[in-house]
């Protein structure tokens, strides 16, 4: 199902829009909208990215949105392209330390998933805030007993060579979680998103920790980490990490 909304209207509603500052690109997966904005610096308080994102929210909703702001164009770049597949854990270092130490002015995300929405922000000093905006927090889940944290998610659409997803759609979701989560916890976690989200063609990702450093559609400095110093290859490599790929409900397999 594709629906043609622009979710962001509330943005031309403070004038921001008509800022020859101001830059937008909006990404629309199936029945998800993913959009990123480069603000004027001044324009980025907190106070006005609430009002912005409570904007957004009010607007008619797919199941599924994201919205990133930012203060650069570099910045809002780090934040939603894909990155290259690291051929070591220190090639993936050099390129973190690079991004983190390049990111110079504050950022925001706010995802929405129904009715909940959950919006960070990562300010100047380059700590990060989190505050809920509509019925729920739109970042926690649960299946089958287990708390799941969502992290970030992307969404593309496939070429037509491509078959492995029903809808020609493809969705990543990461997931951080406690040490205690199971491979039936994260398949139930798969299906739960697939029926409520009303999506095919999904990958669920679950660490017990907060760095999914092999995924090319995971940022490679992840701004809302609630650590910036990465864990050493050895407890990279020693960590959890199930991961479910499905095209259906019926149709899921998990490594």
């Amino acid at each position: 199902m594709r629906l043609a909304l622009n979710l962001c209207s509330g943005l031309a509603l403070v004038g921001l829009a008509a800022d020859p500052e101001t830059h937008e690109n909006t990404e629309r997966v199936g029945n998800t909208i993913q959009r990123f904005v480069t603000l004027p610096n001044e324009s980025f308080t907190k106070t006005s990215i609430v009002e912005l994102c409570k904007k957004f929210t009010r607007e008619k909703k797919v199941s599924l949105s994201k919205l990133i702001l930012a203060t650069t164009e570099s910045d809002v770049l780090s934040m939603r392209v894909q990155k290259a597949t690291p051929t070591s854990y220190r090639s993936w270092y050099l390129q973190f330390v690079d991004e983190r130490d390049a990111s110079v002015g504050p950022a925001a995300e706010l995802i929405a998933v129904g009715t909940r929405a959950t919006l960070r922000i990562q300010d100047r000093s380059k700590r990060v805030s989190t505050t809920v905006l509509g019925t729920g927090d739109a970042l926690r889940f649960v299946a089958d007993g287990h708390v799941f944290n969502l992290l970030d998610f992307s969404g593309r659409n496939l070429a037509p060579v491509e078959k492995v997803a029903p809808d020609g759609e493809i969705f990543e979701f990461y997931f951080s979680s406690g040490g205690t989560f199971t491979k039936d916890s994260v398949i139930a976690l798969t299906k739960s998103i697939m029926r409520t989200l009303g999506l095919t063609g999904v990958t669920v990702e679950v660490r017990n920790d907060a760095w999914f450093i092999e995924e090319p559609t995971f940022p490679v400095y992840y701004r809302f980490s609630p650590s910036d110093t990465p864990p050493t290859a050895e407890a990279y490599c020693s960590g959890r990490q199930v991961t479910c790929v499905a095209g259906t409900t019926a149709n899921i397999r998990c490594y």
